[in-house]
């Protein structure tokens, strides 16, 4: 047990050495030209009204033209685009259809990361 306990004190004595004495500097990983290009419209004040925009033509995509003449795509929060509904029987026909819109938006706008849909009688 001593040689064990002896051999594994060598082996992280030695990996300490080596990463103190790295011939190559550290290099952060890439970022994906996605997230640069996010920030910078954010810092620009476009991304607003960029992602409304884009967010209001794939939602009448997704949704079809019956259902989106009805309602009002809203903000994208944590993932949950929240959606908002003229009335009752709208907000049931969009529950039935939650999985298939939801499956398209999430193909057609896959930078947005919605992963669920909120539904809000106006």
């Amino acid at each position: 047990m001593d040689d064990d306990r002896q051999s594994d004190e060598m082996e992280e004595a030695r990996l300490l050495h080596d990463l103190a004495n790295r011939s190559k500097p550290y290099v952060p990983r890439a970022k994906k030209i996605g997230t640069i290009v996010r920030k910078l419209m954010v810092s620009r004040g476009i991304s607003d009204e960029q992602t409304s925009l884009m967010t209001q033509e794939q939602w009448r995509i997704a949704a079809g033209p019956s259902l989106a003449k009805h309602t009002t795509p809203g903000n994208i929060s944590r993932g949950v685009l929240y959606v908002a509904v003229s009335d009752n029987l709208v907000l049931q026909e969009l529950h039935f259809s939650k999985p298939r819109i939801l499956s398209s938006l999430k193909s057609s706008l896959p930078d947005f990361k919605i992963r669920d849909l909120k539904f809000r009688i106006q």
